[in-house]
């Protein structure tokens, strides 16, 4: 069965009122991003992933405010190519795409 991006689907047939979260997968070159919606169709948050030409990996996790759609907050891990990870988290806003 094809799903279409935003789309709700019956949990099962014993609580069909009740619906799933559909995740919306996009694959991008030499990175990635997912995006979460809620039941009214509203982004509630996104994960995007990168690699720097240096060979970092970089991940952020942003969070939205449904009522508005501003972030409300992101976290960005940076990982080196020998391990080192280093977490910044903004509040109320947001660093990277």
């Amino acid at each position: 069965m094809q799903t279409i991006p935003g789309q709700r689907m019956p949990i099962d047939a014993h609580h069909n009122r009740k619906e799933r979260l559909i995740l919306v997968h996009s694959n991008i070159p030499k990175g990635g991003s997912v995006k979460s919606y809620d039941n009214n169709g509203k982004l509630v948050g996104e994960i995007n992933h990168f690699r720097t030409a240096d060979g970092k990996s970089v991940t952020t996790n942003t969070q939205y405010n449904t009522y508005n759609g501003h972030p409300t907050s992101q976290t960005v891990s940076v990982a080196d190519p020998n391990g080192k990870v280093s977490t910044t988290t903004t509040i109320n806003g947001k660093l990277l795409p």
